[in-house]
């Protein structure tokens, strides 16, 4: 069975800054490599309705679609993975904007090659502790995605999305 793992990320327009990796919610060295992104999501005219896709590799050289939705009107957030064989999706649905939150979900599984694998997902919408850049004027969720093979190093990556007219 395929599962993503995140091992590089080519986009282009992403900006790096200071998340939550070694700041209050983790202190553990062990994610200490991983990256911080700023990805700036595409709005219609009205910023009712916000996107952002892009490809991910892993070390199998599988590529993920990774597709971020952000609705106004319901208040939505969704991610999803496309890969093929397993695609997933995480809906957050809220009548609050303002109102903060921390999901997280996590699932194991086994790698093309029989090792055991989890990833966990975290979204949320709190920016404590988060560098918002001032090229971020609204920004929208950060979501964490950690990817462990075996006893093998912490694969991920920790994204702010930012809406954009």
């Amino acid at each position: 069975m395929k599962w993503p793992l995140v091992t590089s990320l080519f986009v282009i327009g992403i900006t790096v800054a200071n998340g939550y990796w070694g700041s209050h919610s983790s202190d553990d060295p062990t994610y200490s490599h991983l990256g911080f992104y700023i990805l700036d999501m595409k709005c219609n005219d009205a910023g009712t309705y916000c996107q952002k896709c892009y490809i991910a590799h892993c070390e199998w050289n599988v590529a993920h679609m990774h597709v971020h939705e952000f609705t106004d009107d319901p208040a939505q957030y969704v991610f999803r993975c496309i890969e093929g064989n397993q695609d997933w999706k995480i809906s957050v649905i809220q009548a609050d904007l303002a109102q903060p939150y921390r999901i997280c979900t996590a699932w194991s599984n086994y790698t093309m090659d029989a090792q055991l694998a989890r990833i966990d997902v975290c979204v949320d919408n709190s920016f404590e502790g988060v560098e918002v850049p001032p090229e971020c004027p609204r920004p929208v969720i950060v979501l964490s995605l950690d990817y462990h093979v075996a006893d093998k190093t912490i694969r991920g990556l920790q994204s702010i999305l930012c809406a954009s007219p």
